[in-house]
């Protein structure tokens, strides 16, 4: 998760088999947005992550 003072945003990005993927699912511009963005898809995206990463081996 990253925040970007100059948009003033939340952002996320993850690096599979070290190349960068950018997510736009976690995009928010509040702390609560974020949060209940985290609750609702971090799971899911945590999994497609794994998924993509054992599909490179």
């Amino acid at each position: 998760m990253y925040f970007n003072i100059y948009s003033d945003e939340f952002s996320g990005e993850a690096r599979i088999n070290g190349a960068p993927n950018v997510t736009y699912t976690f995009d928010a511009k509040t702390l609560d947005d974020l949060t209940d963005k985290l609750k609702k898809n971090l799971a899911d995206e945590l999994r497609e992550i794994r998924r993509r990463s054992n599909q490179a081996d």
